[in-house]
């Protein structure tokens, strides 16, 4: 393999990177998690690897060759996936953004190869194509790396403020105890099964006392009868 086809297997690895790029994009464009300024953000870099996607194709051509359909498959088909194991994440959008910055650098260090690599070979205008697409890449890496704290720090915020109110919701309501209002706060003397027996008793002996009064006072009353 000389030179020049090594050139174009690289070319061909930067533009099945580009069409999986696209996909990663996509997914944060249409995520919910991802903050408002950098879905912006991805809506303008998505566009702009259209075009590099497009123009890296050119270079393909100028040099007399193709895109490879098997590396471009592929590499969506990683992508894909990678996508979707991540969709049910609940730090999706920070783990996003962090895989973005990572993706820009690798895009980066393949740009600065390339554009050696035209170098060497007196391509100018494949060196010149490379680097506007190089100068996108590491704007893109520039913004997120400014902008990752932040992104982190909101993440952190809201995942505190959503603990917080699934523990208020958890927690259990305090009861307040109230005693009917027909129970009485006292038991009297005419609930004690006791006491009302040693009143009934009292009651007999003194009926009883009555009882014995009164005969002797008969008997006293009748015995001056008896005498005479």
């Amino acid at each position: 393999m000389n030179t020049q086809e090594e050139l174009i297997e690289w070319l061909r690895d930067a533009y099945a990177m580009e069409k999986a790029m696209e996909i990663a994009l996509k997914k944060q464009m249409d995520s919910d998690d991802t903050l408002q300024p950098l879905r912006d953000l991805f809506e303008v870099h998505y566009v702009e690897t259209q075009g590099h996607a497009a123009a890296v194709e050119g270079c393909l051509k100028t040099l007399g060759s193709n895109t490879s359909a098997l590396k471009t498959t592929f590499a969506e088909a990683i992508e894909t996936m990678k996508s979707i194991s991540s969709s049910f994440a609940k730090d999706s959008g920070v783990k996003s953004m962090l895989a973005s910055y990572a993706a820009e650098h690798f895009e980066i260090g393949c740009y600065l190869a390339l554009i050696a690599g035209a170098r060497n070979l007196d391509l100018p205008d494949i060196a010149r194509t490379c680097e506007e697409i190089l100068a996108d890449e590491q704007r893109m890496a520039d913004w997120l790396e400014a902008n990752v704290p932040q992104a982190v720090t909101s993440y952190l915020k809201e995942s505190a403020t959503e603990e917080g109110e699934k523990k208020a919701e958890a927690a259990p309501t305090p009861t307040r105890h109230v005693a009917p209002i027909d129970t009485p706060i006292e038991a009297g003397a005419d609930d004690d099964p006791a006491e009302a027996l040693r009143q009934e008793r009292e009651q007999a002996a003194a009926v009883e006392d009555a009882t014995e009064k009164a005969r002797l006072q008969v008997t006293q009353a009748a015995m001056p009868v008896m005498i005479r």
